[in-house]
């Protein structure tokens, strides 16, 4: 009878391990999942970001900004860093709305100001969102 025991308790402490194993997969596969979530949520706001940077950039892009260095690397330190402007801008505005535009709206009628050059037309369009 304690051999029979035995070998129930040695499958069930492999059941027990075969299990640990699946979790532990099924967790690298759902933080897997969540990063690429992530990521395609911050793609949506990277043509916003280029275009603040475009428009809003002080720094001498020769030697200051690493913009142009760092081609089209979203993860490298100036890419992440208008992406961070161009979000908290877009919060902001989702923020103080009563009648929340869409990231579409607001993207629209920045583009629209920055392709007539205009950059009053810019901040006014950002008081209108903020308004």
């Amino acid at each position: 009878m304690s051999e029979s025991l035995g070998n129930i308790v040695d499958a069930k402490i492999k059941y027990r391990d075969d299990l640990q194993k699946i979790v532990t997969q099924l967790n690298g596969e759902i933080d897997y999942a969540e990063k690429q979530k992530r990521s395609a949520e911050r793609e949506r706001i990277y043509p916003l970001a280029e275009l603040l940077h475009d428009v809003f950039c002080r720094y001498d892009h020769g030697d200051q900004c690493g913009w142009g260095y760092e081609g089209n690397n979203w993860d490298a330190a100036e890419h992440v860093r208008w992406v961070d402007i161009a979000e908290r801008l877009l919060e902001g505005i989702k923020r103080i709305q009563y009648d929340k535009p869409t990231e579409s709206d607001i993207i629209g009628a920045l583009k629209f100001a920055i392709d007539n050059k205009q950059k009053m037309a810019l901040l006014d369009t950002i008081k209108t969102f903020a308004k």
